[in-house]
């Protein structure tokens, strides 16, 4: 019922209804492959995303005309053009219906007005999870739900492996132990892990391990690998050709539900469709050969199970599931009801990327859990279980996709443990030499809501950036060049289709050949370089309208983010982003930081830049969202559990730096004693000398570590007049005069213990230095140059401190300035 209610908000309504002329198709139909269509035509007035969601998730529509009520199908075509419109087709059983409400004109026809048209919900897939549940064997169900007599006593590793081990890690050697020497007729094993370590593998090694074993024994063998998207069952087929490139006594079968006419690679060899293998079946054209590996998607699978059934029971020895943790129970229980007593089962995946947790949001099914996938189920059975339970479950850490520093933002983020990175950092562009990158779009700090997920700004910005990278590809660490390792990615299936349609002439022409892909596109998928556009629609508070496919989604943050091995780029409003967290957060909890975590490694290693900005524009806006950020706990020193084989990415303590003058300085760290007397707000500078001080306190040069620019710092007593020092700095953040030193920050804290000794404190008068440690203290913070400057300009009617304090005292003895290039004083 939720997934009708939500059809009903998200496409129900009136649109105008526009035939084509009778014998004319839209340009991605063939006409042979629709013969039971008589009339083509489209809805007019939905948006992109409306169009895709009606796509996916409904079966057809109801289109209310002249007291009629006219079924049309949906093409399954709309997912691949970029239009405003959705395409629909009418069938010969309401020809004429329809032809008594528009006329017999074979001439294109559009409705005068808006017609009312309802949505029908694709029940056949909540048809097929249903059938799956009901024709699970008995047998099989006491395996899915073991007790803890299900398992035994005593479980002895296979030796027989050994040979394998010089395919793989020791983790992965770990789980294909385990996968070879638990019993067939035991509860499935579970290989658990995240992205990129090789769970995929292990699976395409345990399969080809059985096969050596099958021939050798001369027993027959019958392999189900079962995935949730084409893709990935594609990627597991390549994986296991390239382990096993000679030829092999097997069947190898890429079972699919129709045949892609414009499939031309080696894949193309191992294509059977559903239809065509139940006929050879039926036919003993397949039944009497020894050795099999079949490949499929759960749902496609299940149909070769169907009634009446063309295979027995027992035919198939293993089924394994890989992206286990990304499918809902139902849907990968169902190649589970080809299975009996003896057929071992091994289910791998990750439970940290989107899953049915977020795609399953009725309070109902949530209720009987079908918001929880088998193997996060099983996992945490055997997590209760114990010991009894343990080796039925592996854990694979080594991570062999991703540079350390998208490792490492993904455990901050989701993983919360030790993960060792096996991929050398050699991986960096010459124009990126850290992996994270952050392209600005938009400075508009306050913006709210965001009604229209189209921008072509970002779409300019994500693809410009794309072409730089393209034409500087490092081919010596990157490999060969090669557009299909570059993808743009958006929640949005109209910035998609805006970023495939785009023809900006200031754009290359090889980034239309980019790879361009929305969010809910992107499992199973890997590339070298990911260029991520975050606009999407959000609510007047900031909140986004469509959690399931929100980039700020801790979930699927995480799955796109390690989509990429190499380089991340993201493009956007950096403030925007920080608001829709919030409401991550408060569902979330800590999980829900996620670009908080992406800009913080952005703004400390200088990567974090303004499309088509000035320099120093730029450096004004990293200095907002370093202030915004800072703000959040995660500024805080956290401790990297990353252990990366070769060079690991900078911690969040270290300031790198490229110095180009002598006042810059390389990788500052301050003192341990000092810092951890420090507030958050001056461990973000370097102190390089005073510059003077007064009665009120004292004023230091200092050095920004996050911009590496220099500022006039003061720090002053507010004890006696609070009130009067936070009026004249709230006055000065509201005035620009070229004659007033420009007010950038200040502060409030108080003086910590031995401040005399502290740097910047040292630097204060010694008068009174007993009531100092009881005291709250301010620092201001006013450009090096621009208190220079104004020091001989200064107005006499409105006089300035060093620190930019608007006051009436205009005694030039109250401030002394010496100029950094010289000892004159000011």
């Amino acid at each position: 019922m939720h997934d009708v209610a939500v059809i009903f908000y998200r496409c129900d309504g009136k649109y105008k209804l526009c035939l084509l002329p009778a014998g004319q198709t839209p340009g991605e139909v063939r006409v042979d492959a629709k013969p039971v269509h008589f009339r083509f035509g489209y809805i007019k007035g939905m948006g992109c995303d409306e169009v895709g969601y009606a796509t996916q998730s409904a079966s057809g529509a109801v289109v209310t005309m002249g007291g009629e009520n006219i079924k049309c199908d949906i093409l399954r075509e709309n997912m691949y053009h970029s239009e405003e419109r959705l395409y629909i087709a009418f069938t010969k059983e309401v020809k004429q219906m329809l032809l008594a409400c528009v006329g017999n004109s074979r001439t294109a026809f559009i409705s005068p007005t808006p017609l009312a048209i309802q949505f029908l919900l694709k029940y056949s897939y909540f048809r097929s999870l249903k059938n799956a549940i009901r024709d699970v064997p008995k047998n099989v169900i006491s395996r899915i739900l073991p007790q803890r007599s299900s398992f035994p006593q005593t479980l002895t590793l296979e030796n027989s492996t050994r040979s394998l081990e010089t395919y793989c890690s020791s983790d992965q050697y770990e789980a294909l132990k385990i996968i070879a020497s638990t019993p067939a007729s035991g509860p499935p094993v579970l290989i658990a892990g995240p992205f990129g370590t090789g769970k995929t593998r292990v699976l395409a090694i345990a399969a080809h391990y059985f096969l050596q074993k099958s021939v050798q024994d001369g027993n027959r063998l019958a392999i189900l690998v079962c995935t949730q998207q084409h893709v990935s069952a594609d990627a597991f087929l390549r994986m296991y050709t390239d382990l096993t490139p000679g030829k092999e006594d097997i069947t190898i079968i890429r079972l699919i539900p129709i045949y892609y006419h414009q499939r031309n690679d080696f894949m193309k060899h191992f294509y059977r469709t559903v239809d065509n293998f139940r006929k050879d079946m039926e036919r003993n054209s397949h039944r009497n050969r020894l050795r099999y590996l079949i490949v499929s998607t759960c749902l496609t699978a299940k149909r070769i199970g169907e009634y009446p059934p063309v295979l027995p029971s027992w035919f198939f020895t293993h089924i394994f599931l890989d992206e286990g943790a990304q499918m809902r129970e139902p849907e990968a229980v169902a190649p589970l009801c080809m299975a009996d007593e003896n057929t071992k089962l091994v289910i791998a995946g990750d439970r940290f990327q989107v899953g049915p947790g977020m795609l399953v949001l009725g309070e109902e099914p949530q209720k009987y859990g079908l918001s929880v996938s088998l193997l996060e189920r099983l996992y945490d059975l055997y997590q209760d279980l114990g010991d009894v339970a343990k080796p039925y479950c592996a854990h694979l850490s080594t991570n062999f996709r991703c540079h350390s520093a998208i490792l490492n933002l993904a455990r901050q983020v989701a993983y919360k443990t030790t993960l060792r990175c096996n991929v050398p950092d050699l991986s960096a562009h010459p124009d990126a030499p850290f992996p994270l990158l952050f392209v600005c779009t938009s400075l508009d700090h306050n913006v709210k809501e965001t009604k229209d997920s189209l921008s072509k700004v970002e779409v300019n910005a994500a693809l410009n950036k794309a072409s730089q990278i393209f034409m500087k590809w490092p081919d010596s660490t990157w490999g060969k060049r090669d557009l299909r390792e570059i993808c743009f990615l958006s929640p949005c299936r109209g910035q998609v289709t805006l970023a495939r349609d785009i023809r900006d002439k200031n754009l290359p022409p090889q980034v239309r050949s980019v790879r361009k892909l929305a969010t809910y596109n992107i499992q199973g998928q890997e590339f070298r370089a990911l260029f991520i556009s975050t606009s999407e629609p959000t609510t007047p508070d900031g909140e986004t309208r469509d959690a399931t496919k929100s980039i700020s989604d801790p979930a699927v943050f995480i799955t796109a983010i390690t989509r990429a091995r190499s380089l991340v780029v993201a493009v956007g409003n950096p403030f925007m982003l920080l608001r829709r967290e919030e409401h991550m957060v408060k569902k979330y909890g800590d999980r829900g930081h996620c670009w908080s975590h992406f800009l913080k490694a952005c703004i400390d290693n200088g990567t974090l830049s303004v499309y088509h900005s000035s320099e120093s524009r730029s450096a004004l806006l990293e200095k907002m969202v370093n202030e915004r950020v800072s703000k959040l706990y995660i500024l805080e020193p956290v401790q990297s559990s990353v252990n990366a084989t070769f060079e690991t990415a900078p911690t969040i303590d270290i300031v790198p730096s490229t110095p180009t003058q002598a006042t810059q300085s390389a990788a500052v760290v301050q003192p341990t004693e000092e810092r951890s007397s420090m507030s958050n707000e001056f461990k973000d500078y370097v102190v390089k000398e005073e510059l003077g001080k007064g009665g009120f306190g004292v004023v230091c040069r200092v050095q920004y570590k996050i911009d590496r620019n220099e500022y006039a710092l003061k720090i002053v007593r507010i004890k006696d007049n609070p009130e009067k020092v936070e009026r004249e700095v709230r006055a000065l953040a509201k005035l620009s005069h070229p004659n007033i030193v420009r007010y950038y920050h200040s502060w409030k804290e108080k003086a910590p213990r031995n401040w005399q000794h502290i740097s910047p404190w040292k630097y204060l008068p010694s008068s009174d230095s007993a009531s100092y440690p009881s005291e709250r203290l301010t620092g201001e913070t006013v450009s090096q140059a621009d208190a220079q400057e104004a020091s001989a300009n200064i107005s006499p009617q409105v006089s300035s401190h060093s620190s930019g304090l608007a006051t009436q005292d205009d005694s030039d003895s109250n401030v002394t300035f010496r100029d950094s290039s010289s000892d004159t004083q000011q």
